[in-house]
C-alpha cells in the first residue's frame, strides 16, 4: 500500500514539473500590434472614413474634416488622441491593416471608425 501512495506522490511531482517546465517554455506573443512600431508618420495624410468623408492628420498637428480644421491630433503612449477646438478630446486605439492603407480607430467606449488612406 505504501509503494502505491509513494508511486502517485511521484506520478503527481513530476507532472506538476512537467507543466511548470511547459508554461515556462511558452512563447510570449504580442497581441498589440501597436508596440512602438509606428509613428506619427504612419498617420500623416488624407484619410477616408466609411461616409466618404475626407480626415487629414497634417504634419503640423493640425486636424481637418471636410476641409474644416476641427482641432488638433497627436500620437502619444501608443494612443492616437484629437482634440477638438471645443475642448473635447478622445484617446483612440489604432490598429493599421492593409498593408498601412487601412487605419481603425477605436475609441475608449469600444466603437470602431475605419479609414482608408488616401491615394495621394
Amino acid at each position: 500500500m505504501d509503494s502505491m501512495k509513494l508511486m502517485i506522490q511521484s506520478s503527481i511531482i513530476i507532472c506538476l514539473f512537467f507543466v511548470l517546465f511547459c508554461a515556462g517554455c511558452q512563447e510570449e506573443t504580442n497581441t498589440d500590434n501597436n508596440e512602438s512600431t509606428y509613428t506619427e508618420d504612419n498617420f500623416y495624410g488624407t484619410w477616408y472614413n466609411q461616409e466618404g468623408t475626407p480626415h487629414e492628420f497634417a504634419a503640423n498637428g493640425t486636424y481637418y474634416a471636410n476641409g474644416f480644421k476641427l482641432g488638433t491630433w497627436s500620437f502619444e503612449n501608443n494612443k492616437f488622441i484629437i482634440i477638438y477646438n471645443s475642448g473635447l478630446d478622445f484617446f483612440m486605439d489604432y490598429q493599421f491593416s492593409d498593408n498601412d492603407n487601412t487605419l481603425i480607430l477605436t475609441s475608449s467606449s469600444g466603437v470602431d471608425t475605419i479609414y482608408t488612406r488616401s491615394a495621394e
